[in-house]
């Protein structure tokens, strides 16, 4: 189902990075794009792989197929899950507000926004359209782990997706309490929590499934299967697993990702004359060479009726700073500028 014009823009995006593209039809569950970086040249494997290829490609982690493999804290695109349940928990509405001033402390504990000058106050549409991490901080002390987890799985991020191909990751990382006890020796804590809803702390997933939540949310379902088999014949997907919240609730989000990409931290995704719903992300890994950021996005369009979605991810080195809207989102917008130009949608330049 790959398309190749398409695989080839996101792999020209990733450049030199190391890095994972994701895209689905949101309609069928095709595969339509599964780029990994570093990658290697197939070329190269053929007659035999030789002592040096094989070594150069181990020491720049080429084998790896990121997408389908590597486990990753989503960052800040899991705040949709975590808008999810507080609403379908009630602890939160579209009323709902924070007043963000760059920090917020629990206990002897700060945990800063990535402004660290604030936001001010945001309701939960704008929560989301700037990504403001204090809004999901406070909030998530009512929501809890168990809801937020329970959400998690809901969508199905605790498993594989079954795609049909080898060596998918089994061992993804949806935490609760009784997880960290068993693999921490530790109680839960409330700033675990904290980190949690803004999709950090040991929350791990792929690529490809956060591809697959997305395709959920633009069905307002809460599970999508992903296929690389082609078949002329496959119809669309039938709407099953409905997503469990009232058409306020998701409209909600929804326009907050809207915004996103329109005038928020996504809005270098702009392609003109189609309707975009965007989440950034921007996670901090600590690694034994010290800091690093994976840079995010989710998006899919046209809103009023999706045809393709898309996850990035990209991997950042120590000494640099990368941003869900700076570094990934730049890497999603040629390809549905393409994808959209190919389906005879009109582009205006």
């Amino acid at each position: 189902t790959l398309d190749s014009e398409l695989q080839d823009i996101a792999e020209i995006g990733l450049g030199n990075q190391s890095g994972a593209v994701v895209a689905l039809d949101a309609k069928r569950g095709d595969l339509l794009v599964m780029a990994s970086k570093p990658d290697y040249d197939l070329n190269n494997l053929s007659p035999y792989i030789s002592n040096s290829v094989a070594k150069d490609i181990n020491e720049r982690g080429a084998w790896m197929n990121r997408p389908l493999q590597g486990l990753y804290s989503p960052g800040s695109t899991f705040k949709i899950i975590t808008s999810m349940a507080g609403l379908r928990g009630g602890f939160i509405d579209e009323t709902s507000t924070s007043v963000c001033e760059g920090i917020f402390t629990i206990g002897r504990a700060r945990f800063r926004c990535w402004n660290r000058l604030g936001h001010g106050e945001v309701d939960l549409h704008e929560a989301i359209r700037m990504s403001c991490n204090v809004f999901f901080y406070e909030y998530s002390q009512d929501i809890g782990v168990d809801f937020i987890s329970s959400e998690a799985k809901r969508f199905h991020l605790h498993e594989p997706t079954g795609i049909e191909l080898p060596f998918e990751a089994s061992k993804m990382i949806v935490p609760t309490k009784d997880w960290k006890r068993k693999t921490q020796n530790e109680p839960w804590y409330p700033g675990n929590t904290a980190h949690l809803s803004i999709g950090q702390g040991f929350l791990r997933v792929t690529p490809l499934q956060m591809a697959c939540f997305t395709a959920a949310f633009a069905r307002r379902e809460t599970e999508f299967k992903p296929t690389i088999v082609f078949d002329p014949y496959r119809q669309s997907k039938v709407s099953k697993n409905d997503i469990g919240l009232t058409d306020r609730d998701y409209q909600t989000i929804l326009d907050g990702m809207e915004a996103a990409a329109t005038d928020g931290t996504a809005k270098l995704i702009k392609v003109p004359g189609v309707r975009i719903a965007a989440k950034t992300g921007t996670a901090q890994v600590q690694t034994p060479q010290g800091m690093t950021h994976l840079a995010w996005t989710i998006c899919f369009a046209p809103i009023e009726d999706p045809e393709i979605v898309i996850a990035v991810m990209v991997e950042g080195k120590q000494g640099d700073s990368l941003g869900g809207g700076s570094t990934a989102v730049p890497i999603a917008q040629p390809i549905l500028e393409r994808f959209f130009e190919k389906m005879g949608h009109v582009v205006s330049r």
